[in-house]
């Protein structure tokens, strides 16, 4: 089990996104985060004088709605991704490195054009 694996987990279970923050009630008095057709609501923030102003409601509703499940696992997905990559790269380059001196060139080279050729799909999945 990896670290992200409770967050796929709960991303995967949780009402599909998008989410999105509604002004609720009398105007700049209370706000809700809920799905798109308002059946779910899961936040519901009201202003009173012992709690914070409607901007710090208003802007941490909309954080809240931005992390919806959907928005999660396409992050933990492009994370994945980019790690399997990673990996690759750094397996192909380690496995050129441990060649003993003595090796054969062409082996060599064949080694080190397959990890510039895994070099390559890696920064294509990476973006660079």
């Amino acid at each position: 089990m990896t670290d992200n694996d409770d967050l796929r987990v709960a991303a995967e279970a949780a009402t599909p996104g998008p989410w999105r923050a509604v002004p609720h009630g009398a105007p700049e008095s209370s706000i809700e985060v809920a799905a798109p057709d308002r059946t779910v609501t899961w936040l519901t923030a009201t202003t009173t004088p012992h709690k914070p102003t409607f901007a710090a409601i208003e802007k941490d509703a909309a954080y809240i709605a931005l992390a919806s499940p959907d928005r999660i696992l396409g992050i933990l997905s492009e994370l994945e991704r980019k790690t399997v990559a990673l990996k690759a790269m750094t397996d192909a380059w380690f496995a050129y490195q441990d060649d003993p001196y003595h090796e054969d060139v062409m082996v060599r080279l064949a080694k080190l054009d397959a990890f510039h050729e895994t070099a390559k799909q890696a920064r294509k999945v990476l973006g660079k």
